[in-house]
């Protein structure tokens, strides 16, 4: 019988004991019905994993004491940005459940010339944060230990504006302001932009 896997964000190292957060401590409580004693496994998305077990389990309050760190599934050595224009209805939904099953590293929804999608920034915080829990329910389930993150929804030309401001060699001037980027976007950076046309690389 598989180990049931839960997204705890603040997962550390130097307490013994913590707390579920609501939507997963709901989601342990009444939907799985675990009972206090109950063997799971706990990931931070950022790569971190460890056994623990069920210390107290209520409605709105669920604790776990922390056991031994679990070896978690390698990350590909080339971090994927998958840039995708905005798909009409939730077709998108699908499209970061299976990208976070292939390891992807960023979704990055763009708004094009015939797919833009939201439009407010209400509506980009109601999108983003669906898809969000869309993909910690995917890591759940594959096996990762790392959450891809999910971008904004942007116009497709700042995401390529991004890039080339990425990729452009710096002068000495801005060498030290762009440190940050380089240490983000290794030599080894690959992104892929899909639409209905087909798929590119940079």
């Amino acid at each position: 019988m598989s180990v049931h896997r839960f997204y705890l964000p603040d997962l550390s190292a130097a307490v013994d004991e913590v707390r579920f957060p609501d939507d997963e401590a709901r989601h342990l409580f009444r939907v799985l019905r675990l009972p206090a004693g109950a063997h799971v496994r706990v990931f931070d998305g950022q790569g971190h994993e460890r056994e623990a077990t069920v210390a107290r389990a209520e409605t709105r309050y669920v604790t776990v004491r922390l056991r031994t760190p679990v070896p978690t599934r390698a990350e590909s050595h080339v971090p994927v940005t998958l840039a995708v224009a905005m798909l009409n209805g939730r077709k998108l939904d699908a499209v970061v459940r299976d990208a976070t099953m292939l390891g992807v590293s960023v979704v990055a929804p763009l708004r094009t010339a015939h797919r833009r999608g939201g439009g407010t920034p209400h509506d980009d915080f109601r999108l983003v944060d669906r898809w969000r829990h869309i993909a910690v329910s995917s890591t759940k389930q594959c096996g990762r230990a790392v959450v891809p993150a999910i971008d904004a929804p942007v116009a497709f030309s700042r995401f390529v504006e991004a890039i080339d401001a990425t990729e452009r060699p710096a002068s000495r001037s801005s060498r030290s302001a762009r440190e940050p980027c380089a240490q983000t976007r290794s030599p080894l950076w690959r992104c892929r932009s899909c639409g209905s046309s087909g798929v590119s690389s940079k």
